[in-house]
């Protein structure tokens, strides 16, 4: 978050950051992905107050769901909006953040909270410019500027209150069709080794749970935490490659290479998966469009569709 902030403030001053990866706020960006970004982030900075908790739901309604947003301003509405919730909370309460999809060409976030609620006469004024209810010292932009960037990107802004009970706050948006680069299912072939590469203990566990419930015992798996060890792996292998399925990270923590350079240099685009948390990276994405690399969300990594070949050609499912 204070990256993007800086980056913003740069870009009004002229400065462009050579940190800053290419993220281009026309294209469609993956709500669950910005979603699971600020809920990271607000579970860790309210982790020191026991007493709040925030909960999810229903977030995997929207693994195929992308929005023309800019990113930033998306996360930052969403993490003020939560904010809020926070503070009208005492040293106890519960923030939940929910998902609603029954309108297929429209999603909406829903932000709640079991606060102290607001006033019905406040409720008109809360997203004028400059108009501030219950904050010491509020600056009365938050909601103003949150509703002036959902009108550029028609989108909708509610709240709903009640006094003594809490507040809804649901952000709408259009949802658009997927980009290429897109895919929410892995296919699996029969009798096929799944390997994965990643440098993180975590993912590998949730991938092995996840093949396990999918995919029958006659697929293998193997674990590599590095780029060297896969690509050592790879090349003593006298197996057939198509036999193989790669689900490999893009970043590793103090090696210079990627998890793409990897999948290039072994020439293994047609079965493998780039499993990355820079899905909003456009130049990364463009890449891998390029070379014919599919690209998964790591966010999607619990949700997504893994289907595999049966004798008979059926599909598996989990």
């Amino acid at each position: 978050r204070i990256n993007d902030i800086a980056n913003n403030l740069d870009d009004k001053k002229g400065v462009v950051s050579s940190s800053r990866h290419e993220c281009l706020p026309n294209q469609p960006q993956y709500v669950l992905s910005m979603l699971r970004e600020v809920l990271l982030q607000k579970r860790t900075e309210f982790s020191v107050e026991p007493g709040i908790t925030i909960t999810e739901n229903s977030l995997c309604q929207i693994t195929r769901a992308f929005a023309e947003v800019d990113p930033s301003a998306f996360k930052t509405i969403v993490s003020n909006i939560i904010n809020n919730a926070r503070e009208a909370l005492g040293a106890t309460g519960r923030i939940e953040v929910a998902t609603d999809v029954s309108n297929s060409n429209f999603l909406k976030i829903i932000i709640s909270d079991n606060g102290n609620g607001i006033a019905p006469e406040a409720i008109p004024h809360l997203m004028e410019r400059g108009y501030s209810s219950g904050k010491k010292n509020g600056s009365g932009l938050g909601l103003y500027h949150a509703r002036e960037h959902l009108k550029k990107w028609q989108g909708t802004l509610d709240v709903q209150s009640s006094v003594g009970t809490g507040t809804r706050v649901t952000i709408g948006v259009p949802v658009v069709a997927p980009p290429a680069w897109f895919h929410d299912q892995i296919e699996v072939p029969k009798d096929s080794e799944i390997v994965v590469v990643d440098d993180d203990p975590s993912i590998h566990e949730l991938w092995k749970y996840r093949v396990a419930r999918a995919v029958s015992d006659t697929h293998r798996m193997s674990h590599f935490f590095t780029l060297g060890a896969a690509r050592d792996w790879a090349n003593s292998r006298q197996s057939d490659p198509s036999r193989t399925v790669f689900l490999i990270d893009y970043e590793f923590v103090g090696q210079t290479q990627s998890g793409l350079d990897l999948i290039k240099d072994l020439g293994i685009s047609a079965n493998s998966y780039l499993v990355t948390s820079r899905s909003d990276d456009s130049t990364l994405l463009a890449s891998c469009v390029s070379a014919g690399v599919r690209v998964i969300p790591k966010c999607t990594a619990e949700y997504i569709l893994i289907r595999t070949n049966s004798l008979q050609g059926a599909g598996v499912y989990a």
